[in-house]
């Protein structure tokens, strides 16, 4: 076992939510602004890896109202991220809604509700692996802590979750988890499929790798790797993290642990 904390995000990492999120923004939007256009799905799973929080699901909503067919696979994040930021007030009244609507139907629809989305099944074949591993697994994400846990109480898994009602920041979920066990930052690794969440919680001192299956793109990849972030792939996940655990600890000048 290493005695260190693997900090999981939720939506892109333990969870296919993306089924699900669109038919959330979908009806948010519908009470804000009207119906979404016809086809917009497609385009709304292209663009996924630019959302981080509700309030981002305002802006790519936006986008694909005024253009579903736009390549929002390869949208300019830091413009997407100005757009956004002219418009705080929409992206509030958006982020409250979204967050109700999901709530109604969870209560109201659970069956239907679960069924928009399912645990990635990498995740699963490797999870009783990785319970084994190390010192505490925990959920850190911006999704609200009730669905986390009715989710993963369906497929019969136990763990602690620290949701956007603790903070949405990933810096703050994984300095809690480090002061709770009483270890260094650099004993927490994250494993996010964004990579502003990694570069987050790295500034603080903490680990961080990029989960390939989920929201992201190869440029991004790429980009993880020139950052000295590494890659962990569904196939090996695991193993993956046992490397980037040994070249944190090289880099860091701490001896790696002999297998």
């Amino acid at each position: 076992m290493r005695d260190c904390i693997l900090a999981l995000d939720f939506d892109g990492v333990v969870w296919d939510s993306v089924g699900e999120s669109f038919q959330v923004a979908s009806k948010a939007w519908a009470k804000l602004h009207g119906p979404v256009p016809v086809g917009a799905e497609a385009g709304f799973r292209a663009g996924r890896w630019l959302v981080r929080t509700g309030h981002d699901f305002y802006m790519l909503m936006r986008l694909l109202a005024e253009d579903p067919t736009q390549d929002l696979a390869h949208y300019d994040k830091a413009r997407f991220q100005a757009r956004l930021a002219q418009r705080p007030d929409r992206a509030d009244a958006f982020d409250k809604v979204f967050y109700a609507v999901r709530e109604e139907e969870r209560e109201n629809h659970p069956e239907y509700w679960a069924a928009l989305q399912r645990p990635f099944p990498q995740f699963m074949a490797a999870w009783p692996a990785l319970r084994e591993a190390f010192r505490k697994v925990a959920i850190t994400t911006t999704k609200d802590e009730a669905s986390v846990h009715f989710l993963l109480a369906r497929v019969g898994i136990e763990m602690p979750v620290l949701a956007k009602e603790f903070s949405r920041e990933k810096d703050d979920q994984v300095r809690h988890l480090a002061a709770e066990q009483s270890v260094p930052l650099n004993q927490v690794i994250l494993l996010d499929d964004l990579l502003d969440n990694l570069a987050t919680v790295r500034r603080v001192g903490a680990r961080a790798a990029l989960a390939t299956w989920g929201y992201n793109t190869p440029a991004e990849h790429q980009e993880a790797l020139a950052a000295g972030i590494p890659l962990v792939h569904g196939d090996a996940i695991l193993a993956d993290l046992e490397k980037a655990l040994d070249i944190a600890d090289e880099v860091e000048g701490i001896p790696a642990e002999v297998p």
